[in-house]
């Protein structure tokens, strides 16, 4: 086992960092996983940032109990295409028909970086919805991943949109949700703009949110009556209201 151990140090050190291939882990049985982290902590005495974003990615691949969703696209906008993961780590997530219940961790695996994610799939209501790329800001040539899924369990939950950014120095999810019910829809003008939709039998607002260097900032929002809202007259307040 040294004798591998060493030849796959040499190769890292020479310019490859052979134990971090995000298109060859997916394939790896778990004991030859555990072998690809000892090479990792072989390396160094003092782990780098890029030692631990490799362990990180290692041990999704170790816990996986399958992959939700995989993509090869680039993020970035520099004419590589990235590898895209959602791992499960419950089996729930991979056949909803063996129970059901909230916070079921998954892994969202972009290149070498990974960002644990929840799950919310309850019985009875539709768990994970959608998984694609978008792009916020067409002209900026870069895209992000839209995970969409029901918020929690409840009466006509609202959607939960959870949103990735990528780029080779970092991998973080802004979640955008509504407390309406049936609400959250997410809109992509693809003008740098980003809306969620929510609101109450007679209103909708959307909020706004302008992708910047910065990430995501509020950007005003939007308010549209609805049509044939269903409202009633409470003589006690002296206001129109929605029902229940």
């Amino acid at each position: 086992m040294w004798f591998l151990l060493s030849v796959a140090v040499f190769a890292a050190d020479a310019g490859e960092y052979a134990p971090c291939r995000p298109e060859t882990l997916p394939t790896m049985e778990k004991a030859a996983l555990a072998l690809e982290k000892e090479v990792v902590y072989a390396r160094h005495k003092d782990l780098s940032t890029r030692d631990r974003e490799c362990i990180g990615l290692i041990q999704a691949w170790e816990e996986s109990k399958g992959v939700l969703w995989s993509q090869q696209e680039d993020l970035d906008g520099d004419g590589a295409a990235e590898s895209i993961y959602v791992i499960a780590h419950d089996a729930r997530l991979m056949a909803p028909g063996l129970g059901s219940g909230g916070d079921l961790k998954a892994t969202l695996a972009i290149g070498t970086k990974t960002v644990p994610l929840t799950f919310n799939w309850f019985e009875g209501v539709e768990g994970v919805k959608e998984f694609r790329t978008i792009a916020i800001d067409p002209t900026s040539k870069k895209k992000q991943v839209l995970i969409r899924q029901k918020a929690a369990q409840g009466e006509d939950p609202s959607d939960e949109n959870l949103l990735a950014f990528y780029s080779p120095e970092k991998l973080s999810v802004k979640i955008l949700s509504a407390q309406g019910y049936s609400r959250g829809k997410l809109e992509v003008p693809g003008d740098g703009r980003v809306g969620v939709e929510d609101g109450d039998c007679a209103w909708s607002t959307t909020t706004w949110y302008r992708l910047t260097d910065r990430g995501l900032e509020e950007a005003g929002a939007t308010r549209v009556q609805m049509p044939n809202a269903a409202l009633y007259f409470d003589a006690a307040s002296g206001q129109y209201l929605c029902p229940g």
